[in-house]
């Protein structure tokens, strides 16, 4: 039934652009084009198969920012979603990966910010330019309001091109999430987060499967992602180019 197909909108950088860059018009394009950059879907409220899923626009969570009011409505966003004490599981989609020590994946956090001499766009001078990691302050912050009911969930970002998988670990004692390969034995709740690889043909055209399960022994979502390479660039281009080869000699055969 194609009523129940829903397609998922997620603000990157080449849509909008980092904080520093955001406009009104920027945002209000995507928008229109695309729907909201933030919003929640619950599903089988009230029930024990509950689960949710929020979309999160994470390129406007830290600053220095263009229009600041854009950070703060981003937070309240993220207030009011803690506030509903959902009592599910949560998958959370976003585009810039949350933060990880260098070496955990193929890129380490990187952060830049628009110089003071900034010629072209002045009016940038010291605003936020990129950054390929949520920083580590926000990501915890951000995990422990979205995570919050010890459920079970997962993370889908995108972003670095490599593509990552790893897990966040949560210390009940300091609320702080460090990230890992594997899932820390003595942390009693963690969370998986997936970077989905490149979908350009240099990185093998890639997507991902996420699936979930719901357990009836435990009464909770489990949830599994897999990543789907399905060809590269360069078979497309050699195809190509034999194409246009050919063309070519045989017109030169006919001239000839």
């Amino acid at each position: 039934d194609l009523e129940d197909i829903l397609f998922v909108n997620v603000t990157g950088n080449h849509d909008t652009g980092y904080s520093g860059d955001v406009t009104y018009q920027h945002l209000a394009r995507f928008q229109q084009i695309f729907g909201k950059d933030n919003y929640w879907i619950e599903y089988n409220a009230n029930t024990e198969k509950a689960w949710r899923l929020v979309v999160l626009n994470d390129l406007l969570l830290e600053g220095p920012a263009l229009q600041p009011e854009f950070i703060d409505y981003t937070w309240e966003f993220l207030y009011q979603l803690f506030e509903r004490k959902f009592n599910g599981s949560t998958v959370l989609v976003t585009h810039v990966p949350f933060y990880k020590e260098e070496g955990m994946c193929v890129d380490g956090p990187e952060i830049g910010y628009y110089p003071a001499d900034y010629e072209r766009e002045p009016y940038k001078a010291g605003l936020l330019r990129y950054q390929n990691h949520i920083g580590q302050e926000t990501t915890n912050k951000v995990l422990n309001l979205i995570f919050n009911n010890d459920k079970p969930g997962i993370i889908l970002v995108g972003h670095d091109h490599e593509g990552c998988e790893v897990t966040y670990n949560r210390n009940s004692d300091s609320g702080e999430w460090t990230a890992t390969r594997d899932p820390e034995s003595e942390s009693k709740y963690h969370i998986k987060e997936a970077t989905v690889r490149s979908m350009m043909g240099e990185f093998n055209g890639n997507s991902g499967l996420v699936t979930g399960k719901f357990n009836h022994n435990l009464k909770q979502w489990e949830w599994t992602y897999t990543l789907c390479p399905f060809g590269i660039q360069h078979g497309w281009w050699i195809a190509r180019v034999s194409a246009l080869l050919t063309g070519f000699f045989w017109s030169l055969y006919l001239v000839l």
